[in-house]
């Protein structure tokens, strides 16, 4: 198998479209960093003539000269603590400064966590181009027949190709965040990384990248035609891409808030005892909803489904199949990859994603080992 990975390489090295794409990765790349740097005004006024009020009532006028002292950098409180505020109780003193206080730590988290949850966009895009045309042509020129014919199986030749492009799809991703490395030191800009939450985050992203590689090489390699793999890689493209997951609506649409009046008013005395900081938040991954939690005490409880069970739990899994799940945003978190990251989800995630590689990888040496040569 290493001749055939060094043999695929070579022939990529010497591929100008390949270089072309590679190009195209890194200007879709910077685009789409752009785009979301012009969101991060509290960064990039360090090196614009702009101003910026800070502040419930903008009571603090913020530009290049003193951009800096309102980041996250300069609060004194760590990364988790910016995570964990309003999830579990933190320090006092901290959670009123990230709170309450005059500063962009927890906006810069936020975009922080969506550059995260952006990282297959271009790499999933160029790699479903990549496939069909660089692979395409080990078909179209015998180079796949000549392979069998010097003895090599195709399982090892499919696997090969398989591995080349998650080669291809890391070169992608690590271009994308050399990308957002580069914005960084331009704007001077340290962003609140907790890294056990955003490593994850990120393997969901590659895995995504993953999966798509492996859904466009199996159809490829199953039917040995570019144009049913442009089909595929657009259908594939589609699904990782589109905004929403029809199942999960339709989950919540036949869900109930089971609390009342009273575990409302418990939860308002005490927030007014004792605080905001003094509840926990949890996600029910049965529900899909979330609990809070006063010390050991539950006060307000996840929402109820008012579905049949074994329709109720085909669903709730079929949700969890999903391999972009947290990316689209729909569990009612946003862009909290601390929150996906502490009550599992991420790694139901990164289990679906395996899982899907693995079938569509199965499909595909099946497949492309049933059909012959011509």
């Amino acid at each position: 198998m290493r001749k055939l990975l060094s043999g695929y390489l070579f022939r990529m090295i010497k591929d100008p479209v390949i270089w072309i794409l590679l190009v195209l990765s890194v200007i879709a790349s910077v685009y789409i960093t752009s785009i979301s740097f012009e969101e991060l005004s509290p960064v990039t006024v360090l090196h614009t003539d702009k101003h910026l009020y800070l502040g419930n009532y903008n009571q603090v006028y913020v530009d290049a000269g003193n951009a800096k002292e309102y980041r996250f950098e300069s609060m004194g409180v760590s990364a988790l603590d910016i995570a964990q505020c309003g999830v579990v109780p933190i320090d006092q003193d901290d959670f009123d400064l990230i709170t309450y206080g005059v500063q962009t730590g927890s906006y810069e988290s936020w975009m922080f966590n969506g550059f995260l949850v952006s990282l297959h966009y271009a790499s999933a895009v160029l790699i479903a181009l990549v496939i069909p045309v660089f692979f395409g042509r080990l078909f179209s020129d015998g180079t796949i027949k000549n392979l069998v014919a010097c003895g090599y199986s195709k399982r090892k030749i499919y696997l090969s190709a398989l591995i080349c492009s998650f080669l291809m799809d890391m070169l992608m991703i690590l271009l994308n965040i050399f990308v957002f490395i580069c914005f960084c030191i331009y704007y001077e800009w340290k962003p609140p990384i907790y890294l056990p939450s955003s490593f994850t985050a990120l393997l969901v992203e590659v895995l995504i990248v993953f999966n798509v590689s492996a859904f466009v090489v199996s159809a490829l390699f199953a039917s040995f035609r570019k144009t049913a793999t442009f089909v595929a890689g657009f259908l594939m493209l589609a699904f990782v891409f589109w905004g929403s997951n029809p199942l999960v609506e339709f989950y919540q649409e036949h869900t109930v808030d089971l609390n009342t009046q009273t575990e409302y008013a418990e939860y308002s005395r005490i927030a007014k005892e004792y605080g905001y900081n003094s509840f926990e938040s949890k996600m029910d991954l049965s529900t899909l909803s979330s609990e809070v939690y006063f010390g050991d005490r539950k006060i307000m409880s996840a929402n109820e489904s008012t579905l049949p069970a074994a329709l109720r739990n085909t669903i709730v899994t079929l949700i969890y199949l999903d391999p972009a799940l947290t990316v689209r945003g729909e569990l009612g978190y946003g862009f909290n990859n601390y929150i996906f990251y502490r009550n599992g989800v991420s790694f139901i995630e990164l289990a679906a994603n395996v899982l899907w590689i693995a079938a569509s990888t199965g499909v595909g040496i099946t497949l492309f080992r049933k059909r012959e040569l011509h």
